[in-house]
């Protein structure tokens, strides 16, 4: 969940210090959002793409899908991309899609 958002920034540094070309965020378990946990999200999303990481969510939960929908910099960078998908198979299936492209140069 994403109830300690700075817990969650630390770890997506960690992430981030691997080079990865894309992240997977599945939201399956996380049942609602706060204004913390928002802006934590956003934080990681923003951090992560600043660093040309392609981020793509997995499962949200209709309510939390709800809320995020209202965000403008989710729409921007997430939802207009199209990159929020039903399962976490589908997600990871898109991310490996992109990673190969940036590999080979397409």
């Amino acid at each position: 969940d994403f109830l300690a958002g700075d817990r969650h920034v630390d770890r997506f540094q960690a992430v981030l210090a691997s080079g990865p070309k894309a992240v997977v965020i599945a939201m399956q378990n996380v049942p609602w959002v706060d204004p913390d946990g928002m802006e934590a999200l956003r934080d990681i999303i923003t951090m992560l793409d600043e660093n040309t990481v392609k981020v793509y969510l997995a499962c949200p939960r209709p309510k939390v899908a709800e809320t995020l929908e209202k965000e403008e910099w989710y729409r921007e960078k997430i939802a207009s991309c199209q990159r929020v998908f039903p399962t976490e198979k589908a997600a990871l299936i898109a991310a490996v899609g992109v990673a190969k492209d940036v590999e080979s140069g397409g």
